[in-house]
């Protein structure tokens, strides 16, 4: 482990033992590998694995694709629950729905076995069982979030949540026709699951998805009542009967039933005629010829159903035809026609093909019209050489209109926007519903010669659907904004509509992505974004970039060796705006400029400081984001013009992204690794990339993220993979740094495990230039350890692991006096210092310890090892308990 002195080229661990006969230095180096093993493998241990929201989309999408193929409800409901118990980390799910004594009713159950069994809930809101976020949710119509751990929960509920280890659970309601009919309820594991914004967005667009499956449902199962009921009426008179004479197709013989069912009072009205009459179309009389010379003259009967007749009054009547063969002399030929109404079956099958190209909500085409527009319309600009535009809009932030006013509230929304993009459009263009649970519309504009002029539509739209709605319960929606994303042919080439689609979602993305500093609410692939500047970008180009220094503290040298410069804005009223404020106001391009100023300043400063006799590291963030061949010749030509050593100055480039960005950042950086500049990896461990890759990285320093350290007091439990992470560091010999120091407490326990750099407030608040010489010369950052219980407790574990790594790989502790008396060790003393009582669970369960260590260390064997691991597991314990309870009489003199 490298030291952060320049002086120094190796890392001087702690010894906690004074041993008189050392290990000999031909073990040194398999200590070292056996070192490394062991932390690798406890590093695997403390890993914790985060959820992945592209499951809950994956799920999405396979709902989606199911809800127009099951017929069957109870199949329906059953494979939704499945899906979502086997797709994500989702512990409980069920569908249920209200019975006539307004309790639920569970329709689908998968998750935990038995766990609802003894549960009654209910939507009334004068009884206990509907007080819970199931009868609230039904009764409100809208979803309902519950944290078990934080917010009121039916006694039940808290039972079954500890058993089963359930911290949050989400109830959402599901529409059926316009009206509530049930409601899907998920529990989870993790406390905060359901307050990722993205995930209630997906699971309520999974609700809606559930609806609209039922509806289907309800459609087809009306049609196979109507087939039921033909079928029942093929076996009666009452069907309509016609004989026709082939092959001039004339009405020679007909029941009465089927002239009154053309619209004719009696039978001799239609006998004489010829068939043609009663077709609406001549492709609809040649199909039913075809038929009959193919199928009926051939196996003598055959069935053809859908067949519309042209009634009287004009009106089609849709029926079912059987035709039966009678042969004649003379060739004659005829075919006797049973002809069944089904004139209400054809029409849900109409409203079902309606459905499969058309919205049901807005009535607007869907996405699978727009494909079918689109490439004609495509076709048609190619072959007349005019051009075209494929546009995508979406409403800003949608959902928390949903979240504010409903799900009812957000699909009359819809329909509102649906009816006045029509309203802002020419006659000729083409609009349509992109998504089915979404807030995405397609326009598609044809011959679109001039540019200024789409403009013109675009601002219109803007205008009109911007525009306050007011909605029928009297609530008013203001809709904050809109993105849209363009392809215009043949500005662009494309070889196809799907690609034109491609590009116009990309546009899209675009948009949205520079909502802040756009001038436009629409971005055209392939043109470059027009931009305008918001507060803060103003502030930047007025060179208000201030830098504050948080100083470092080296444990073994206990000074102040390095900073990390941090950036801070001037506004005009002479406010200092923090990071939070502005940087998620800011693009790439923005970013890379505030880098540059805090670097230009940052090494001017600490050139001023190295002549006041303070020589310091310094360390800047950098995002990878905007990392470029552009940023390292900026970042190369500022460094060789300072007089600063390259080797004091540190890139932290932060772990909170693609693993993949990183490692394309580092490859742009290792230019500046050649003049001497160091980079740090920074936030380890709050990113989805796997810490173990660290190892992989061409960098000189790691910095533990700060969540790991704040909440250190509340879960000493943690220091362990403080200590693995440190062991990494260790093992592939580059700087550690622990930030967010900011207790006493949490300071000693870092000091007392080795935690050879720490940052935080426990040693300083960043501070500008002047405040931080002040400090450097006060010398109030010169700490004494203040022997804290967590320090105990953090010295204990590091003590036990170097113990157990020795033992373990056969290094015998021979001559150690605190193991022949553990009263005279140095951590018995402090503890006895402290004022913790000899008859203590702390100091029995010491002893204890210590006895068994030396039994190992004359004999290890694993049965040993056991019970060491298990005495260890005690102390520490005991040693917790001891702490938290001198904190709460602490807080309690308070």
């Amino acid at each position: 482990m490298k030291s952060y002195n320049d002086n120094s080229k190796k890392f001087k661990s702690k010894n906690f033992f004074h041993k008189k006969n050392s290990i000999k230095k031909t073990n040194h180096s398999f200590f070292l590998q056996a070192d490394e093993k062991f932390q690798l493998r406890s590093l695997n241990k403390n890993k914790e694995s985060l959820s992945n929201l592209l499951e809950l989309n994956v799920l999405l999408f396979q709902i989606n694709q199911i809800a127009y193929k099951i017929k069957d409800e109870n199949s329906f409901l059953k494979t939704i629950c499945e899906l979502i118990f086997m797709h994500t980390d989702i512990k409980l799910v069920f569908i249920g729905t209200t019975n006539k004594n307004e309790e639920i009713e569970f329709k689908s159950i998968s998750g935990i076995p038995g766990i609802l069994n003894g549960i009654n809930i209910s939507v009334r809101s004068d009884i206990p069982e509907g007080q819970g976020m199931v009868g609230k949710a039904f009764r409100e119509k809208k979803p309902v979030y519950l944290n078990f751990l934080r917010d009121p929960v039916p006694k039940i509920w808290y039972e079954k949540s500890k058993k089963y280890n359930l911290s949050s659970g989400a109830a959402f309601p599901i529409f059926r026709n316009n009206n509530i009919w049930g409601i899907i309820s998920f529990y989870h594991s993790e406390e905060n699951f359901f307050e990722d914004a993205l995930v209630r967005e997906t699971l309520e667009r999974i609700s809606y998805a559930i609806g609209m499956g039922l509806e289907h449902i309800d459609i087809v199962n009306k049609e196979i009542k109507l087939a039921q009921l033909r079928n029942a009426l093929l076996n009666n008179a009452g069907v309509g009967i016609v004989m026709l004479k082939y092959p001039q197709r004339e009405i020679i013989s007909s029941n009465k039933t089927f002239a009154v069912m053309l619209g004719f009072e009696d039978e001799r009205e239609i006998i004489g005629l010829k068939i043609r009459e009663f077709y609406p179309d001549d492709e609809t009389y040649e199909k039913v010829g075809q038929f009959t010379k193919e199928t009926v003259f051939q196996n003598k009967s055959a069935v053809l159903r859908n067949v519309c007749f042209l009634k009287k009054n004009k009106t089609i009547l849709y029926s079912d035809i059987s035709g039966t063969l009678i042969e004649a002399q003379d060739n004659v030929k005829y075919v006797i026609w049973t002809v069944i109404d089904v004139t209400e079956r054809g029409k849900l099958s109409e409203e079902l093909k309606y459905q499969e190209s058309y919205d049901p909500l807005t009535g607007l085409p869907n996405r699978i019209m727009l494909e079918r527009e689109l490439e004609n319309a495509f076709l048609r600009a190619k072959r007349f050489g005019w051009p075209m535009a494929l546009a995508i809009i979406n409403i800003d932030r949608f959902r928390t209109i949903n979240e504010k006013f409903g799900y009812l509230a957000g699909n009359e929304v819809l329909k509102v926007v649906a009816s006045r993009l029509k309203t802002s459009l020419r006659k000729t263009d083409f609009i349509c519903r992109f998504s089915i649970v979404g807030d995405e519309f397609a326009i598609i504009f044809e011959n679109c010669q001039d540019r200024d002029k789409l403009s013109v539509i675009f601002k219109k739209i803007e205008k009109n659907i911007l525009d306050p709605i007011h909605l029928k319960d009297s609530s008013v929606v203001n809709i904050i904004g809109l993105s849209m994303g363009v392809s215009l042919f043949p500005y662009v080439k494309v070889e196809s509509q799907n690609e034109m689609i491609r590009n116009a979602l990309q546009a899209l993305y675009d948009s949205k992505k520079h909502k802040q500093d756009r001038s436009n609410f629409w971005t055209i692939y392939g043109d470059e974004i027009t931009k305008k500047q918001n507060h803060y970008q103003m502030l930047l180009e007025k060179d208000r970039v201030v830098v504050y220094y948080q100083p470092i503290y080296d444990n073994q040298t206990s000074s102040i060796v390095g900073v990390e410069a941090l950036a801070r804005l001037l506004d005009d009223s002479g406010d200092i705006l923090y990071p939070e404020k502005f940087l998620s106001k800011f693009t790439n391009d923005n970013l890379l400029e505030l880098t540059r100023q805090v670097l230009t300043i940052a090494l001017r400063d600490l050139e001023e400081l190295k002549d006041d006799g303070f020589s310091l590291i310094v360390s800047v963030n950098v995002e990878p984001g905007f990392v470029s061949e552009k940023f390292v010749e900026i970042a190369k030509n500022i460094i060789q013009k300072s007089k600063l050593e390259p080797s004091k100055i540190f890139f932290e480039i932060l772990e909170r992204t693609e693993f993949a960005q990183i490692e394309k950042a580092i490859e742009y950086l290792a230019e500046l690794k050649k003049i001497g500049v160091r980079l740090a990896l920074d936030d380890v461990g709050s990113a989805y990339s796997s810490l173990l890759r660290i190892k992989n990285l061409s960098i000189d320093k790691i910095k533990l993220d700060q969540s790991f350290i704040r909440g250190l007091e509340k879960n000493p439990q943690d220091l362990h993979f403080v200590e693995s992470i440190f062991g990494l560091a260790r093992a592939k010999g580059i700087y550690f740094v622990v930030e967010g120091v900011e207790t006493p407490d949490i300071f000693d326990a870092l000091i007392s495990m080795g935690v050879p750099l720490l940052q935080g407030y426990a040693i300083a608040k960043p501070m500008p230039k002047d405040l931080l010489r002040d400090f450097l010369i006060s010398g109030s950052y010169r700490f004494r350890s203040l022997k804290s219980l967590l320090g105990i407790y953090s010295k204990q574990l590091v003590q036990h692991g170097i113990l157990e790594r020795s033992i373990y790989f056969g290094f015998h502790i021979e001559d150690i006096l605190s193991f022949k008396d553990f009263k005279n060790s140095q951590l018995y003393i402090d503890m006895k210092n402290m004022g913790i009582p000899e008859d203590s669970l702390v100091f029995k369960y010491y002893e204890e310890y210590y006895n068994a260590v030396n039994v190992m260390n004359k004999n290890p064997i694993e049965d040993n090892w056991n019970k060491i691991r298990e005495i260890e597991n005690n102390l520490e314990r005991a040693i917790i308990k001891e702490y938290r309870k001198r904190k709460r009489e602490l807080k309690e003199n308070f």
